[in-house]
């Protein structure tokens, strides 16, 4: 009973969370901590006027705690004598959270009472003091929880298993999660498999991308609080920059070799992550780009380049809007530009010029071999070497190893022709891109086409073709100076 001669109203708090894994009440569902604060409360002869419930949330201070600021909040507005808690850990581990709680519980004289821990009495400076010592001691536990959780997982890369965490999407857990292991999910490697292709081969937008995954019917990964979406912009990024599809585990900025098997080569995932973090990219697609020769054109009557795309006579030309100069069959055109572009991109001699980044292949031969003598001294240090005289000996490896691997994540970056130029497989491949990404390629190689009037009037002679090649000339740029197209 309280000073009033009436009931002590009590209250519940019930909390339960994932990492208390081997602590006494850890497998105490919240239903079983109601029951025993409801036992308690009956021989204490309290009627219960309210239950409060966090399931699945730390009592750390670290993530807000719905139910605990209701808590508070009925205690403050006098709906409460007295708090029952199975624990007092239950109800704080923070010694912030618990002076927060001292304050609101001491001027209106409300114990907390717990199953296992007995009585806090905030009004004398020893049940203050007591509770400040059980907070403390819960804290440490988490603190010491925290720090086994961080030298496992560090147990757990070097031995190049994966962190129990989500799925990374690509693969499966091969057995529990906690040992790490994973085995691939093929459909879902092919997904990942095209994403890469199409952004080294083809130059896609991440954006593009993500439509055509989600058009053949791809979704993210569905967690047990994130049901399977549609892939964005967003998720796609996070999902290509990963380091788990190529094998690897980063952190803190150090890459590892993983015990499970690679979706894609890490050279390809270094060229990724190097193409998607260069800033020169755009955040915004900006207009959809229709035609080829847009913004490269120049009338041979007025020297204008202010062309646009007209309708004439039921077709499609590229008119100048200066002084109506010239105008060209848009089809006919690009046809011919084309054709001039896939000769040059075709000629296996042409692959150096268009080409003058250094060989991945020759990188990649090099990390290997700086990689091995690293293995070596490594496997020296076993044989008698103390750690003085294998830091000294791999510190030049080393350097050189950061400098290949660094060349390895811009190879890519250099040259909108990579993947096409000096290939035998040119024309298909140019008429497999997407028309952003052959524009991209005609403005590399393309200094400007120059689009000659047909006659004084600018029309075509009655009868002559749609197009005349005559009128049109190609000056190639810089990058393929002296290498005119048969």
């Amino acid at each position: 009973m309280n000073g009033k001669d009436k009931p002590t109203r009590a209250v519940i708090y019930c909390r339960i969370s994932r990492d208390d894994e081997g602590k006494e009440g850890a497998g105490l569902g919240v239903q079983r901590q109601e029951d025993d604060c409801r036992e308690l409360a009956r021989k204490l002869g309290w009627p219960v006027v309210g239950v409060f419930v966090d399931n699945d949330l730390d009592a750390n201070g670290i993530k807000e705690r719905p139910r605990y600021r209701d808590l508070l909040a009925a205690i403050g507005d006098g709906v409460a004598d007295a708090v029952l808690a199975w624990h007092t850990d239950r109800v704080h581990r923070s010694p912030l959270e618990l002076e927060e709680y001292v304050d609101i519980c001491q001027p209106r004289e409300v114990p907390t009472c717990t199953v296992k821990a007995g009585q806090l009495d905030f009004t004398t400076a020893s049940g203050r003091m007591v509770a400040r010592i059980l907070g403390a001691v819960a804290r440490q536990e988490v603190e010491h929880a925290i720090e086994r959780m961080k030298a496992k997982k560090e147990q757990q890369r070097k031995a190049g298993l994966k962190n129990p965490s989500p799925r990374p999407y690509g693969y499966r857990w091969a057995g529990p999660a906690k040992l790490g292991l994973l085995e691939i999910v093929e459909p879902e490697a092919a997904h990942i498999r095209f994403a890469y292709a199409e952004l080294l081969e083809a130059r896609t937008p991440v954006e593009a991308i993500a439509r055509k995954l989600n058009e053949a019917g791809s979704r993210t990964p569905a967690y047990e609080k994130r049901p399977a979406a549609k892939w964005t912009r967003r998720t796609l990024r996070q999902m290509l920059t990963r380091a788990s599809s190529a094998g690897l585990i980063e952190h803190d900025g150090e890459v590892t070799r993983g015990t499970w098997e690679a979706i894609v080569t890490e050279s390809e995932w270094r060229t990724v992550r190097a193409i998607l973090a260069d800033p020169s990219r755009r955040t915004s697609p900006g207009p959809k780009p229709a035609h080829l020769l847009t913004g490269i054109i120049r009338c041979g009557g007025c020297e204008s380049k202010s062309f646009g795309v007209v309708q004439k006579s039921g077709r499609p030309v590229y008119q100048c809007r200066n002084r109506w100069c010239t105008s060209k069959d848009l089809v006919a055109a690009d046809a011919l530009v084309t054709a001039a572009i896939v000769g040059l991109l075709g000629k296996p001699e042409s692959a150096p010029a268009l080409h003058p980044r250094e060989g991945v292949a020759r990188l990649e031969a090099a990390k290997a071999g700086l990689r091995a003598r690293l293995d070596e001294i490594a496997r020296a240090v076993g044989k008698g070497w103390d750690m003085q005289q294998a830091m000294i000996a791999s510190e030049e490896p080393q350097a050189e190893l950061a400098e290949v691997e660094a060349k390895l994540a811009s190879a890519y970056t250099g040259s909108v022709l990579d993947g096409i130029g000096g290939r035998d497989d040119a024309e298909e491949r140019w008429f497999s891109l997407p028309i952003g990404r052959q524009r991209q390629i005609a403005a590399a190689l393309i200094e400007e086409v120059m689009f000659w009037p047909t006659d004084r009037r600018g029309r075509l002679p009655r009868g002559a073709p749609r197009l005349d090649p005559e009128t049109v000339g190609i000056r190639w740029s810089d990058l393929v100076t002296d290498r005119q197209p048969d």
